[in-house]
This record gives structure tokens, sequence and C-alpha cells, in this order.
């Protein structure tokens, strides 16, 4: 499981099985949302990445370690839906 969380703040979490693997800077200037979102591309390119997205969610709010682990589920994962 991977996961990417941005505050209006302008931090950048990332995790990688429920746990923090790094935080990256955000951009300094302009806006994510302005400048379009692409899912399952390369960054900075527009090749398709290697691999399969099995399930995709943006949530209204930053969610936190806890919420994150709790979503990786020990590696058997929770149902989004």
């Amino acid at each position: 499981m991977v996961g990417f969380v941005y505050t209006s703040g302008g931090n950048v979490t990332n995790y990688v099985n429920g746990e923090v693997s790094g935080t990256p800077a955000a951009p300094s200037t302009g806006s994510w949302s302005g400048s379009g979102t692409f899912i399952g591309r390369h960054m900075g390119g527009y090749g398709p990445t290697n691999g399969l997205i099995d399930e995709f969610n943006i949530w209204t709010r930053a969610l936190n370690v806890d919420d994150m682990r709790n979503l990786y589920n020990g590696g058997a994962g929770r149902s989004l839906m």
C-alpha cells in the first residue's frame, strides 16, 4: 500500500505499508489542484507506471499514521467501499 498525505500547510508525507517512508518538500509555488492530477503515470512524464492500481481514494481530511496503519491492516488491506 502506498499513500500520500498533502496538507494545506504545504507538507507531503509518503506512506508505504502503513508506515511513514519520507516527507519530501511540497512544491513551493502554484497549487496542486490547478496543475492536474494523473493517477498511474510517472512523475514529470506521461508514460504509464509499472504495476496495477487496485483501489484509489481521496479523503477530505489529512490522514494520520494510525489511519494509514488501519487501512494497511497488517498487509490484508481494507476495502474502501
